[in-house]
């Protein structure tokens, strides 16, 4: 899949980049398909690297190294993530 990169600046100095994997989020309180978080990665060190930043932003999560997923503890429960080929 192609995407669409903005630079720092406006998008006319965008640059197309082809994305290889996604990361996708569930929450455990909805039934509703996982979503995506960010807009995609060339690389799974980026996807990984994001992921990492992604749960920064929640006090408790973790990895879980047997199912190859990162989980998140919030208000709205748990959260699995996961990086997908795109």
């Amino acid at each position: 899949m192609w995407s669409l990169v903005c630079s720092d600046g406006p998008c006319w100095r965008s640059v197309l980049v082809y994305t290889m994997f996604k990361i996708l989020e569930l929450n455990s309180k909805s039934s509703a398909a996982p979503t995506q978080v960010g807009s995609g990665f060339a690389t799974r060190e980026d996807a990984l690297a994001a992921v990492r930043r992604h749960l920064k932003s929640f006090k408790v999560s973790g990895h879980n190294s047997e199912e190859s997923y990162w989980w998140a503890r919030d208000a709205d429960g748990l959260r699995r993530c996961w990086i997908s080929p795109a």
